[in-house]
């Protein structure tokens, strides 16, 4: 895994919606899976393209735009990016992705709006049957709004490897790299929504 380069806020996630919104022609979560595979994995564009099911003029078009990006909106971007720790687990049947360090208050926003993030995600994924629960650990692991006896299990696999400020997707059904990209376009798209302006 990359190393953190520091919590990750809502005006890091702003900024990095805004980049890609304004410099790539592409679907958000698309160009940022490319560019996260291209820069940090060492990935081609053939592989890219056959690992996202996209055809490689979408993902040709995503490199070439990013070696013509400005150095400024080029380490904007990258800092972002790389800042990102994502973890992968299993519990049962159920595939997890956990998404740190974030800010204290950007998690507390995620806990206090769920359901509005929710909302956002299942319309960035465009499928409500692969997303089953939403959680977040500042101090201890909770899933907002679920009851205890659906959670409990999750909490006692998860609770111990999880870092602090993290946010905890469960995925009800497999899901691709792109769907976790959707992840950070609706963090997004929350902290616009709502977070900073209770800030």
């Amino acid at each position: 895994m990359r190393e953190a380069v520091g919590e990750i806020d809502c005006q890091a996630l702003i900024e990095l919606y805004r980049l890609v919104k304004e410099y790539f022609d592409e679907d958000p979560a698309t160009a940022l899976t490319t560019i996260a595979l291209y820069k940090f994995e060492g990935l081609g564009r053939v592989y890219i393209s056959k690992l996202l099911n996209v055809p490689e003029r979408r993902v040709r078009r995503v490199v070439e735009l990013l070696s013509k990006l400005g150095e400024e909106e080029y380490e904007a971007l990258m800092r972002v990016l790389h800042g990102i720790k994502i973890d992968r687990k299993t519990v049962g049947r159920y595939e997890v992705t956990v998404f740190y360090p974030f800010n204290t208050r950007l998690v507390e926003c995620v806990a206090e709006k769920v359901v509005y993030f929710r909302d956002l995600l299942v319309i960035n994924l465009g499928d409500f049957k692969r997303l089953f629960m939403i959680g977040v650990k500042i101090g201890q692991l909770i899933f907002p709004l679920v009851p205890d006896e659906i959670s409990r299990s999750f909490v006692e696999s998860l609770e111990p490897g999880t870092s602090p400020n993290s946010i905890v997707i469960v995925w009800s059904s497999p899901h691709s790299l792109v769907d976790e990209a959707s992840v950070l376009v609706s963090l997004s798209n929350l902290c616009t929504g709502f977070c900073v302006k209770t800030w």
